[in-house]
């Protein structure tokens, strides 16, 4: 990697030398030396590489925010370990000309089905995927022979998340003007630059007349990203999502000091006072969540990670408020 390719990835992927050096575990002298000539260590130009086509494919390759915040090494090391493994995955498939079969993704349940075999994945903080487990209903598994197998679903998974991805496009809008019924319907398409500006357009125009049946393809036709039916549950969780959200935020603020006190000791004034603080942030947090639902940035398992916390800090939300939140957040 010369000093030139060094530089335009870095620019490419919005690195500062500040922000390359913290994600490659390195000083920014060493960034700098490496950007006046200096050989660019191997692992560096590994992940430096696999960070690029992730980055092409519209694919997740930066460490949470939370993990770049407080500087946490360890977890950065482990996503950009997973980057790299990640991109070998997909260059591997598409070098033996792409998945045999497209598998069923369900993204909520972390689940890809293909026939008797199911792939168990979760998605990371990043917005990036891990598998966990896999099963046969047709015989034992077997890593080894189901190695393709797996790499296919995997490749699957990647590509099912790039409908969460609000800046991946052009993508194209597809709909009628009516049903088929007893004649031919007459199909319009626009072509948008982002995910996030096409399925705001849709959302606005649901329920308008000659809008009828809409869905997202990217500008292949046979790449469908989003079908009619998931496209109204998305618009419905946009909508429903941020009230849901807010109203929750709204009870845990003025209640913060309602909460269960463990054990046979009282909690001192200064403990009380600091739990009450968590307990607030974390509803600062919720009604944070509420603002990014309003375009789709918002899954359940961040909110359920908010729960947690207002769990351990002995705060139980009404059932109802949280129930609302649920059936608003998970897809299906």
């Amino acid at each position: 990697m010369t000093k030139i390719e060094l530089e335009q990835h870095l620019l490419r992927l919005g690195l500062s030398i500040e922000s390359a050096a913290q994600l490659l575990s390195v000083a920014p002298r060493t960034i700098r030396r490496w950007l006046e000539g200096e050989d660019v260590p191997g692992p560096a130009q590994q992940a430096i590489r696999a960070w690029i086509k992730l980055h092409e494919r519209h694919l997740p390759w930066r460490p949470d925010e939370e993990s770049i915040v407080l500087n946490d090494q360890r977890q950065i090391s482990l996503i950009r370990a997973h980057a790299v493994g990640t991109n070998e995955l997909l260059e591997r498939v598409e070098a033996r000309g792409g998945p045999k079969v497209s598998w069923s993704v369900d993204l909520d349940r972390g689940l890809a089905t293909l026939g008797p075999v199911h792939v168990g994945f979760y998605r990371l903080a990043n917005g990036s995927i891990s598998l966990a487990n896999y099963r046969r209903s047709d015989g034992y598994p077997d890593e080894d022979r189901d190695r393709d197998i797996l790499d296919d679903a995997a490749y699957c998974i990647f590509q099912a998340t790039k409908k969460l991805n609000p800046d991946f496009g052009p993508v194209v809008v597809f709909s009628q003007d009516g049903t088929a019924k007893g004649r031919v319907a007459k199909q319009a398409l626009l072509r948008f630059d982002t995910m996030r500006d096409a399925i705001q357009f849709v959302c606005q125009n649901l329920a308008t007349p000659g809008f009828f049946e809409p869905f997202i393809t990217t500008e292949s036709p046979t790449e469908l990203l989003w079908e009619p039916r998931e496209l109204k549950r998305e618009c419905e969780r946009r909508s429903a999502a941020p009230a849901a959200l807010r109203a929750l935020a709204e009870y845990v603020k003025p209640n913060a000091a309602m909460f269960v006190r463990s054990g046979p000791a009282m909690l001192m004034p200064a403990e009380t006072n600091r739990r009450e603080q968590r307990i607030l942030a974390v509803a600062d947090r919720i009604d944070e969540l509420g603002v990014q639902a309003a375009d789709g940035r918002a899954e359940y398992s961040q909110f359920d990670e908010l729960l947690g916390r207002l769990h351990a800090l002995g705060f139980f939300p009404r059932n109802d408020l949280v129930s609302d939140v649920a059936r608003a957040l998970v897809r299906g």
